[in-house]
């Protein structure tokens, strides 16, 4: 799972004492990070496809993914590597 655009996500810190209602400002981008968005069965990655913020990661997990993917199809592959 892929969330881009963060270089336009705007954090507002709520006082302590402000007992109103969070809203999706209210959340750092690391809650984010930690929320079950992230925790679902896919691994996700949060970039900035604008200012190529966090693509290396992205690349890597994507790569690691085709290779699972690989290694499931063709089960000799891994042992050929070696």
């Amino acid at each position: 799972m892929v969330f881009n655009k963060i270089d336009a996500y705007r954090f507002v810190q709520k006082e302590e004492d402000d007992l109103t209602p969070g809203t999706k400002e209210n959340i750092s981008l690391d809650e984010l990070k930690n929320s079950w968005m992230a925790k679902a069965n896919a691994p996700a990655v949060f970039i900035s496809a604008a200012n190529n913020e966090n693509i290396k990661e992205l690349r890597a997990k994507m790569m690691e993914l085709v290779k699972q993917k690989h290694y499931q199809i063709y089960p000799n592959a891994a042992e050929d590597q070696q």
